[in-house]
């Protein structure tokens, strides 16, 4: 079992490849945090799909990929043992 393993991904407007991946990941056990960092509105469903794999931060805009890992970082479980950053 992978719980321990926390994934983050920052994403903006996320082709479907990311969303596959994403879904392939919660196969796998792994717990998930995707920070939406201010995607358009058409992509605003791909990201409520996503609620019962993962946990979903969202921006409504952009505020850099560096705010956004720090955000995941706050949110992701502080007892795991190890943390990757996509």
């Amino acid at each position: 079992m992978n719980s321990e393993i926390v994934i983050l991904m920052p994403v903006y407007n996320p082709r479907e490849e990311i969303i596959n991946y994403i879904k392939k990941l919660k196969k796998e056990r792994y717990s998930i945090v995707v920070v939406n960092d201010g995607s358009d509105e058409k992509y605003h469903s791909i990201f409520e799909s996503l609620v019962d794999d993962c946990t979903i931060i969202n921006y409504p805009v952009s505020k850099g990929k560096g705010n956004a890992i720090k955000k995941g970082l706050t949110t992701a479980t502080p007892s795991s043992s190890l943390l990757r950053v996509m």
